[in-house]
């Protein structure tokens, strides 16, 4: 906004005091405006800017001119107001209508765009603690659940844009894998679910998860290993805690039992 900004009153010798506050979307129509009053004016200094913002979904320009030539900046400026009226804010694609709520024009991609986005931004927490609940409703299903069914019924009484929104949001959390590995740090779901969800290949990957984000593990394979040996953990236990094959198990607890002796 400053660059196109800057280039814009130089371009223009544009008064210093002049107001602008519009979205990138409609640059383009405002240096079509200056372009033409420039043309007719043939100095554009002879032009004085009080204003040109966004208000309540119109562009709003407010100019000075002398009157021998007010009738045809008036027009310019109709014909931007115009244009304007149906051109996204954001992104300046044509033919798109305005969020009457938010009093903005744009595109349908902008709006579901600005809409997830402002949903990230106020429920964060919320979808959070979603994204643990989810974790912990697999564990108890004992496989990995349908999370658009899962979202569907989590925010059912949200519109539908809103639960798209959140349903991607909540997809996105569960793949960073902070959520999943907090949970299975806690034992609180199988290593073989939380690989799952989080496309881990081995479960060396959830405990680089883990040390990536600061987290402490709950348990490591060493000390697990030691607890086998000392008959305190049941040897089945290993497979459900890291995610391993049945016939993978006396591999694991040898080589970390070796580790720990070397």
């Amino acid at each position: 906004m400053e660059n196109w900004l800057t280039n814009l009153r130089r371009r223009y010798l544009i008064n210093e005091d002049a107001e602008f506050s519009v979205r990138p979307g409609w640059h383009g129509i405002v240096e079509r405006f200056y372009d033409e009053a420039a043309a007719t004016l043939g100095d554009p200094a002879r032009m004085f800017t009080l204003q040109v913002k966004q208000k309540l979904g119109r562009l709003d320009i407010h100019v000075r001119v002398a009157d021998e030539h007010r009738t045809m900046i008036n027009w310019y400026i109709r014909a931007a107001e115009e244009e304007a009226s149906r051109t996204c804010e954001h992104c300046g694609s044509p033919q798109e209508s305005q969020t009457a709520r938010r009093h903005i024009i744009e595109c349908d991609d902008c709006r579901e765009l600005d809409l997830a986005l402002d949903q990230r931004r106020h429920r964060a927490t919320e979808i959070q603690a979603a994204a643990r609940r989810y974790v912990r409703d697999c564990a108890h299903a004992g496989k990995v659940l349908d999370i658009h069914e899962w979202a569907e019924k989590r925010w059912r009484k949200d519109s539908p844009p809103k639960r798209k929104a959140m349903l991607d949001a909540l997809r996105d959390e569960i793949r960073q894998g902070v959520a999943v590995v907090d949970v299975w740090r806690h034992f609180e779901v199988s290593g073989r679910i939380a690989r799952e969800l989080v496309g881990a290949r081995t479960y060396g990957d959830l405990y680089r998860s883990l040390q990536i984000n600061e987290m402490e593990p709950g348990c490591k394979p060493a000390k697990v290993a030691q607890r086998v040996a000392d008959r305190t953990m049941d040897r089945a236990q290993v497979a459900e805690i890291f995610g391993i094959a049945d016939d993978e198990v006396d591999a694991f607890l040898s080589a970390w039992c070796n580790l720990q002796r070397d």
